[in-house]
């Protein structure tokens, strides 16, 4: 009699499961049916949305290029040319001269000095005009020493936004001016070889994050296995190889920019007489240069 009632307690047991298992699901799907009906709402909102993000972006772009190139070609490389020729001049009253000249282009009762784009070259120009003004009054060498300071921070500023302005306009010109002659599937292939590059170092720097956590796992927290640092070194290993090998292939396609490579800013500070004797004795191979003879005036005079 005690066995019947058990049987039939559990069979009213899995029943009731089944139906609340079964309510549950078939009022689910009641439910997703209902936001079904929202969804076409949804996406339409979303489009819109990434519509508008995506269409104020390409607006900010390409605002963006029309000011670099009215702060390139209009204001910054005229400014960069002539800090050159002022900075690259021995003869102090030439070099007086371009000064005048320099500020007397470029002062700040003009507007264009805002098209600099970049606040703190706008307010060195500003010190340092002043401070000009206050030389030509003074004549001291204090004085002089103090403008000569101020541009010379001034001509750095410069100097780093023109070229970081001509990179981002002009970066990628040789490479496109190459490319888009050249055959589909060599333009292929340099583009793979380009993006494979760009992964590798991506690849390089995680592979010695990953090395320094096991590193640091290994002599402090002692959380993870011992064995997962050599696979670590494993990965650096297989990475860095890869790197070395897309960097061979690399050098046999077209530069993407005209940036210097990490390589040659890393050798001009440690040794910059030999990336100077790499450029004039290999790249530039002077022997294949025939140099004219020069006009010299005071031979002419004499004869």
């Amino acid at each position: 009699m005690n066995i019947n009632i058990e049987k039939s307690f559990i069979r009213f047991w899995v029943k009731s499961v089944n139906i609340i298992y079964l309510t549950e699901h078939i009022g689910g799907i009641l439910i997703i049916n209902d936001y079904l009906s929202y969804l076409p709402i949804v996406i339409g909102i979303i489009v819109a949305c990434l519509g508008y993000l995506f269409g104020q972006r390409s607006n900010k772009i390409e605002r963006f290029y029309r000011q670099l190139d009215d702060n390139l070609n209009g204001l910054c490389g005229p400014m960069y040319f002539h800090l050159r020729r002022i900075f690259g001049e021995n003869n102090y009253e030439n070099r007086e001269d371009y000064l005048i000249e320099f500020f007397g282009n470029f002062n700040s009762t003009n507007s264009n000095i805002s098209k600099l784009g970049n606040k703190d070259a706008i307010e060195e120009f500003i010190k340092s005009e002043i401070l000009f003004v206050k030389f030509k009054k003074s004549r001291n060498a204090k004085d002089w020493k103090e403008f000569w300071e101020s541009l010379y921070f001034l001509d750095k500023i410069i100097s780093d936004e023109y070229w970081e302005n001509f990179n981002a306009l002009y970066g990628e010109y040789r490479w496109f001016q190459k490319t888009l002659t050249s055959n589909p599937f060599i333009r292929f292939w340099n583009e793979l070889i380009h993006i494979s590059f760009q992964t590798s170092k991506f690849s390089v720097i995680s592979a010695l994050l990953f090395v320094y956590l096991c590193l640091w796992d290994k002599y402090n927290a002692k959380l993870y296995p011992e064995e997962l640092y050599y696979i670590s070194i494993d990965i650096l290993s297989l990475v860095v190889t890869l790197f070395g090998f897309l960097l061979i292939l690399k050098s046999t396609t077209y530069n993407r920019n005209q940036k210097r490579s990490i390589v040659k800013i890393i050798l001009l500070k440690i040794s910059p007489k030999l990336v100077e004797f790499w450029d004039m004795k290999v790249v530039r191979t002077p022997k294949k240069i025939v140099i004219p003879n020069m006009h010299n005036k005071h031979t002419e005079r004499d004869n």
